[in-house]
C-alpha cells in the first residue's frame, strides 16, 4: 500500500452484492478524493483484509497521513459521509 498522505482504503470482492452501490457512491466524490482511493480486492489480497480485520464487505477506512485509521464504515457509506470523513483527515 502506498500511503503518501491521507487515503481511503476500499475493501471489495467479487462476491459482494453491495460493492457496486459503494463504487457508485465513490464515483460521485470530488476528483481529488477519488485519487486517494486505494481499492483492495480481498479475493486477490486476503492478507490486507486480515491485517485490517475486515470481516464484511464493503468496508471503507479513512486513514490520515500517518496511516492511522480515523473512520471505518461497514456496509455502504454515502458520498456525503465519505466526503465529511475525508474532510476531517485533510484538515
Amino acid at each position: 500500500m502506498d500511503n503518501k498522505g491521507p487515503c481511503i482504503l476500499y475493501f471489495t470482492g467479487a462476491s459482494c452484492p453491495s460493492c457496486a452501490a459503494q463504487s457508485r457512491a465513490m464515483s460521485h466524490l470530488d476528483f481529488t478524493i477519488q485519487q486517494a482511493i486505494q481499492k483492495v480486492d480481498v479475493d486477490a489480497n486476503p492478507g490486507m483484509a486480515e491485517i485490517y480485520e475486515v470481516m464484511s464487505l464493503p468496508t471503507t477506512m479513512i486513514m490520515d497521513a500517518d496511516g492511522e485509521v480515523k473512520h471505518i464504515n461497514y456496509g455502504v457509506a454515502s458520498t456525503m459521509k465519505l466526503a465529511e470523513q475525508w474532510k476531517s483527515v485533510k484538515g
